[in-house]
């Protein structure tokens, strides 16, 4: 499969997210107000260019490179995504350099890059929207999503960031 086709159903699967959120949004506000606004992001317009994005974008980029459980942990992640290693083919000891085809798949790469942009996004969104919290809505449980916000990868952690699962 190629990178046009990853992007294209990246896309449909946004789309559904979206109005999966807008229809849960929708019912929840007629049981009750909400408190807050709902916002959904223009990417290439009020993200990727965005100063602070950037700067974000650089620091995901060298926590990358220069840690090897966040490295090890985003290439095991997006392997299983895409069907490369069966989810108990490692255990959690188990260094992902034991597997050095991985780090060497392309398509592997490329994901590895989106998973780097979503962190940077994440770090960028209370500048972006001047708040002073966030939660973003994901449609399953991630635990290299919590082990970062909790800062078990670099040793900050993160206040004011959150989010919800959506099923």
């Amino acid at each position: 499969m190629g990178s046009k086709d990853a992007v294209k159903r990246a896309k449909k699967h946004a789309d559904y997210l979206r109005a999966h959120c807008k229809r849960a949004i929708k019912k929840l506000s007629k049981l009750r107000e909400l408190p807050g606004d709902f916002h959904f992001v223009d990417w290439p317009r009020e993200v990727a260019t965005h100063v602070v994005y950037q700067e974000k974008l650089e620091e995901m980029t060298r926590l990358y490179h220069t840690h090897a459980l966040f490295r090890q942990d985003a290439v095991r992640e997006v392997a299983r995504v895409l069907g490369k290693t069966p989810r108990d083919e490692m255990s959690d000891k188990e260094s992902a350099d034991f597997y050095p085809d991985l780090y060497n798949d392309d398509s592997i790469r490329e994901a590895v890059l989106y998973i780097i942009e979503e962190f940077a996004y994440i770090l960028a969104s209370k500048a972006l929207y001047d708040a002073d919290e966030v939660t973003f809505i994901y449609h399953r449980s991630w635990p290299m999503l919590e082990k970062f916000i909790n800062g078990e990868y670099d040793g900050k952690p993160r206040q004011g960031y959150g989010f919800c699962i959506i099923c």
